[in-house]
Formats: C-alpha cells, structure tokens, sequence
C-alpha cells in the first residue's frame, strides 16, 4: 500500500476519511463508530467516486460483525477489512 493518504469533503459536507493510493487505484475508505450502516452513511464515498478516476474500491468499515454491500459499496466489519490490507 502506498504512504500517499488525503481527505475529501464536499462543501454540503460529504466526505470520505481516507483516500488511499494502492498502485494506481484509489481506494475511498469511510470509518463509522456503529454497528449499523444504510444508504446515508455512502454519501461521501458516492461523491468522491463520482469526481475521481480509477476508484477501484469504495468501502465503509463499520463496528457490525457481518460483511455486506450496499449500492456497490463495500461495507466491512473493521477485522475483515484490517485483515484484507495489502501489506
């Protein structure tokens, strides 16, 4: 994984924690304190895929226990997704 790691925040205040540079690809990654996620909680993931090229993965890591994936998003328990980290 590179060491190249931004922010994005829209000015209607959407935004993704973590933009991650992972060979070419971006990766956008979205950290939530809760064990649940819905649609509202992809907002800034959304936004930044639809202004960048080559965002390869969109996720939002969350505090729930099962993996799943809504409207194209990843949404991973935090395990799994430090378990998938490229080293």
């Amino acid at each position: 994984m590179s060491g190249d790691v931004q922010h994005f925040r829209t000015r209607r205040g959407a935004e993704v924690d973590f933009i991650v540079s992972v060979g070419r690809d971006l990766w956008a990654i979205e950290v939530k304190a809760s064990r649940h996620v819905d649609r509202r909680d992809l907002r800034g993931v959304d936004a930044f895929a639809d202004r960048a090229h080559k965002v390869a993965r969109k996720i939002v890591v969350f505090l729930g226990a099962r993996r799943q994936r809504i409207d194209g998003v990843e949404v991973l328990p935090v395990e799994q997704f430090l378990a998938e980290l490229p080293v």
